[in-house]
């Protein structure tokens, strides 16, 4: 699929979305890219491809309305075009219309029930909509698809953390760092996890490890400094909060007050 684009105790207090790598590409790479796009449109009218690349290209330049006209007229062409309705369903999610997305999405997998980013994104979707259960059906069925989605496991994680299954949340964050093991942002993840049900020593490792990997993660500072708290250790978490502050963490520099 082609696609543009917890606070969970008083003690640690966020978890790391980093599932979504961002793209920075000039503007007039864009609109090269919409007059060919337009070349192409008057010369085969009636083809559904141009206005589907078209419209992702407007939803980049976050032009959403003409957008969401492209990606209307590419499923009225061609109904069989399923990335149309997935990457419509995305582009409601960001105009705030959570009423239309998870229909988009369901109708999406319904074209091609084998996308397992498809799954993940209605995952997102009805965890957004305050229906846990099924964002974690939604991102069981995309591992299932693909064993090795890492996204998806941190996703589940996140999630299973938030509601209160702590194992369950380990779980899926040994999964993903056995995945991919240089994530930094993973081993925040399972620290946190691991500092939540007690297993201080556990989330030191992790937290030391994701700075290790990323010297530049303000999130392994701040919550490495709540667990310094939390243990006793208050130079420690003055240290790491100052770091997290200096690498742009609101919460590390108020926490310093």
């Amino acid at each position: 699929m082609v696609t543009f684009e917890m606070k969970h105790s008083a003690m640690i207090v966020i978890i790391i979305f980093a599932l979504v790598a961002t793209t920075s590409l000039r503007n007039s790479v864009f609109y090269n890219d919409i007059s060919l796009y337009d070349d192409t449109i008057r010369k085969s009218p009636r083809k559904a491809r141009p206005y589907y690349n078209r419209g992702r290209a407007f939803a980049l330049m976050r032009n959403f309305y003409q957008a969401m006209a492209d990606f209307d007229q590419a499923i009225f062409l061609d109904p069989d075009l399923c990335d149309a309705y997935i990457n419509q369903g995305m582009l409601f999610s960001k105009m705030g219309w959570t009423d239309k997305v998870i229909k988009n999405y369901d109708r999406g997998i319904a074209c091609d029930p084998l996308d397992y980013e498809a799954y993940g994104l209605r995952g997102e979707a009805f965890e957004n909509a305050g229906q846990p259960d099924r964002a974690i059906n939604d991102y069981s069925r995309a591992i299932a698809l693909k064993p090795a989605y890492d996204a998806a496991y941190i996703k589940r994680g996140l999630l299973r953390g938030k509601i209160g299954l702590l194992n369950e949340a380990l779980d899926d964050f040994n999964h993903a760092i056995v995945i991919k093991p240089d994530d930094a942002e993973a081993y925040v993840n399972r620290g946190i996890a691991f500092a939540l049900s007690g297993r201080h020593d556990r989330a030191l490792k992790d937290f030391n490890t994701a700075i290790a990997l990323n010297q530049g993660l303000a999130a392994a500072y701040f919550n490495r400094g709540r667990l310094s708290v939390k243990t006793g250790n208050k130079e420690g978490a003055v240290s790491d909060f100052q770091k997290a502050c200096e690498r742009g963490s609101n919460e590390g520099c108020a926490a310093l007050h």
